[in-house]
């Protein structure tokens, strides 16, 4: 389930006032599953905005290993594990 699928969910059900039970199946997720997106969002107004974030982050580490993923084939080189694009990754980053 994407950010924006979430974001959607909670929406639904605080703005608009949807019930959980048919927002779920809209969405075609649990119950539950909505009712856990609702409180936390309820608990910590930011929760979004956190995992927002995380999204962010993780899409630009992503980017990052294409990145040294394409640069190690465009020298002709194979990648043969993992490892190689990990070690590129230290070296450029330090991450």
């Amino acid at each position: 389930m994407t950010y924006l699928d979430k974001l959607k969910i909670v929406h639904n059900v605080l703005v608009n006032k949807e019930s959980r039970n048919d927002t779920a199946k809209q969405f075609r997720v649990s119950p539950p599953l909505v009712t856990g997106l609702t409180e936390k969002v309820k608990k910590n107004p930011k929760f979004l905005e956190e995992l927002k974030f995380e999204l962010d982050h993780k899409q630009e580490k992503t980017g990052r290993i294409i990145e040294a993923a394409k640069e190690i084939l465009a020298n002709n080189k194979v990648i043969n594990k993992a490892d190689e694009v990990k070690e590129l990754l230290l070296a450029k980053y330090g991450q």
